[in-house]
């Protein structure tokens, strides 16, 4: 199922490069989300930003059918989300990957100037292979995107207002 998101951060574009390098970022983006964090490790090269944020994800808190959530383990989904940017051109890939289920998740983005702000479009494409309930659980997860967008522009604000306490 393809989809398209964007997120406004309220900084300049060397701002939002600066804060994409950032392992705090990352951490805080999860801090919300019903996971436990395992690990995240930001590896900046000439050019390029790699990071890579493992986690579990609490079946009981999933916002997916009644009826997917039998077939997942109680002890939770092992997830782990690569996200590489190109900073000399401003674009971004991103790859999800839930450990032992057939699940695949991936997107292209690009970071737009707009004034004192940055746009960052997302599109993607999610596909859930499970006979009967893929296009459902699908349609769940995509559907859960506004909160995810909600999410990463508050914690943006806080970082580029120095609010996180680091």
């Amino acid at each position: 199922m393809k989809f398209h998101t964007s997120v406004t951060y309220p900084a300049d574009l060397s701002s939002v490069k600066r804060m994409l390098q950032d392992e705090d970022f990352y951490r805080r983006r999860l801090e919300k989300a019903p996971v436990q964090v395992e690990g995240v490790d930001v590896r900046a090269s000439d050019g390029q930003v790699q990071a890579t944020s493992s986690f579990v994800a609490r079946v009981d808190e999933l916002e997916i059918p009644a009826g997917a959530k039998r077939f997942l383990p109680d002890s939770g989904l092992q997830i782990s989300v690569v996200e590489t940017w190109n900073t000399a051109d401003n674009t971004g890939k991103i790859v999800f990957n839930a450990k032992g289920l057939p699940v695949s998740m991936s997107a292209t983005c690009v970071l737009i100037e707009e004034g004192n702000k940055v746009r960052r479009d997302t599109d993607g494409d999610l596909t859930v292979s499970v006979p009967l309930l893929g296009r459902k659980i699908e349609t769940a997860a995509i559907g859960n995107i506004s909160k995810v967008v909600e999410l990463e522009e508050e914690i943006a604000r806080r970082y580029f207002n120095n609010e996180l306490g680091k």
